[in-house]
């Protein structure tokens, strides 16, 4: 690694694979950390939504 940029794409390359290769099981379904934290964003999206309708 030469200077710092180098080490950011090296860092930023290493999370991407971090996130794309560890995977989350439970009650059949199987995610990984990518889709995971959609789904968590989508999730929570979708309640702020229907808590603002209701309030």
């Amino acid at each position: 690694m030469k200077d710092f940029w180098d080490f950011m794409g090296w860092l930023f390359d290493e999370a991407v694979y971090f996130m794309s290769s560890e995977t989350i099981s439970g009650f059949g379904l199987n995610f990984n950390l990518w889709e995971w934290a959609l789904g968590s964003c989508i999730v929570s999206l979708l309640l702020y939504a229907i808590f603002r309708v209701l309030d």
